[in-house]
């Protein structure tokens, strides 16, 4: 009975075990339980690591990105406003146009 990875704790006669076996069983649950808890942990620091080593990409492209859309903005900003209307773009929608990313 103690051996086995997994026990229906629910149908252990409990009175019944011996003291050794009670210490046995207590002492493979908390085996048990320490093992999955070190297995969490090293779950959750291997997704740390991930996510810190992607995050200088990460960043980098979010401001590539940022320094795209202002370009785009001021590149609309310094057309004649008969040239943006005729593109069919209001000066007060440029910047929306350009961080909505459809400029």
């Amino acid at each position: 009975m103690l051996n086995q990875y997994e026990i229906d704790f629910g149908r252990i006669d409990y009175p019944a075990l011996t003291p050794r076996d009670r210490d046995q069983l207590k002492s493979w649950a908390a085996q048990v339980a320490h093992d999955d808890r070190d297995e969490t942990i090293r779950r959750a620091i291997r997704g740390l690591a991930v996510f810190l080593w992607k995050l200088p990409v990460r960043l980098f492209s979010a401001y590539r990105r940022w320094r795209r859309r202002k370009w785009t903005a001021s590149e609309l900003h310094a057309l004649s406003d008969r040239t943006l209307t005729d593109i069919g773009v209001s000066r007060c929608e440029i910047d929306s146009l350009s961080f909505a990313g459809r400029a």
